[in-house]
């Protein structure tokens, strides 16, 4: 909770918000590399490709089409403190579904919410708004925007994510976090005018389709056991 908010907001102030959402679309490729590595679940070929491919719209995301610069590319600071973001949640959801071993979602939740706001509160006092005072003078759009933030984003989200985990495990569940980019790319043009380059698009593309490479066996799987 504490390091991927830190990560994410301070890399949004050097790079787009567009941008930042594609790079955390490998999370799920991270959370089933981890879940066959600490779970002993199978990796197929055809999730070794989908993780290829996957990792290949990552490269062209963060290249901005050129991935084969990359030989002699400096990674920004905002890339890597969204690498910050990707390696806190692969952690919060590998760690999850040992924790729902013996805690309900919303108490797992609730406690590690608990736990964040704690850390996140004192660099909030020496560093941030309410240190200098700035934070009782938002604007009704301001609160507004929090109030999304911390009820939508993080409540709502956070609970039906480890409802999720607990009802088909961190790598099944970890494929609808690829929604996520899709929807940054739409909102972060129509809301914030960011633009919507072909190296967003065709990396989006590619991350999207090796998510769903990575998980199609799994849902073949389950059809063909239904048809039986």
């Amino acid at each position: 909770m504490f390091s991927y908010n830190i990560c994410f907001f301070n890399a949004l102030h050097y790079i787009h918000a567009g941008k930042a959402a594609l790079i955390i679309a490998t999370n799920p490729i991270c959370i089933s590399l981890l879940s066959v590595l600490i779970f002993k679940e199978t990796l197929s070929a055809l999730k070794a490709m989908g993780i290829l491919i996957s990792v290949t719209g990552a490269l062209i995301v963060i290249s901005g089409g050129h991935p084969l610069d990359l030989m002699g590319y400096q990674i920004g600071k905002g890339e890597w403190l969204i690498f910050g973001c990707v390696a806190s949640w692969v952690a919060y959801s590998i760690i999850g579904k040992s924790v729902m071993g013996f805690l309900s979602p919303i108490a797992s939740v609730c406690y590690s919410s608990l736990m964040g706001s704690i850390f996140l509160f004192f660099p909030a006092i020496i560093w941030g708004e309410l240190g200098s005072g700035a934070f009782f003078k938002y604007t009704l759009p301001q609160w507004f925007s929090l109030f999304y933030l911390g009820f939508f984003g993080t409540v709502l989200g956070f609970f039906w994510y480890y409802e999720g985990i607990k009802q088909i495990g961190p790598m099944r569940s970890s494929v609808f976090i690829n929604f996520v980019p899709v929807s940054a790319l739409i909102l972060a043009a129509l809301i914030l005018d960011e633009p919507m380059t072909t190296s967003l698009l065709l990396g989006g593309f590619l991350v999207l389709l090796g998510v769903y490479t990575t998980n199609a066996s799994t849902f073949l799987k389950q059809y063909f056991n239904k048809q039986k």
